[in-house]
């Protein structure tokens, strides 16, 4: 199982020009794996059923011609404004989750864009208390700003 990857793993790996597909689905990892050498050509990335519990606007957007991501099942507390960060996104599936639902507006219009590409099955809330282990979609559709 891995718990960690080394951001040069892949350097001279994969020819330019040909998109990336990785996954990295049922390990330990505890952050999304940085890949300096070739953001731009990765289209599919799976990290379904790690330990990672944050990922930052900085790890997201490297990312920027991605396809395909694939999150569920990690303790995510917090997501970024996914629509924004990931301009090719066509597929996204976040099952499982229980993260902040505080100003994820973002998420009912991600879901009018990627339609069946967007899948939440078991996705709740962890925060505002009004919608405690209420599903995402529900705070998704009303302004859901928390204090601080």
């Amino acid at each position: 199982l891995l718990r960690d990857i080394h951001p040069t793993a892949f350097s001279g790996q994969r020819e330019p020009g040909v998109p990336l597909t990785l996954r990295f689905d049922y390990n330990l990892l505890t952050t999304l794996p940085q890949l300096p050498d070739f953001p731009e050509a990765l289209t599919y990335l799976n990290i379904a059923i790690n330990k990672i519990s944050y990922l930052s606007r900085e790890e997201v957007e490297q990312f920027v011609n991605l396809n395909e991501l694939i999150i569920a099942h990690n303790p995510i507390l917090l997501l970024p404004d996914l629509l924004s960060l990931l301009p090719s996104l066509t597929s996204l599936n976040i099952d499982g989750l229980n993260f902040s639902c505080c100003g994820v507006q973002w998420l009912a219009h991600l879901q009018l864009k990627l339609g069946n590409g967007l899948s939440y099955v078991g996705t709740i809330c962890s925060e505002p208390q009004l919608l405690v282990n209420q599903p995402c979609m529900n705070a998704a559709r009303v302004n859901t700003r928390c204090p601080g």
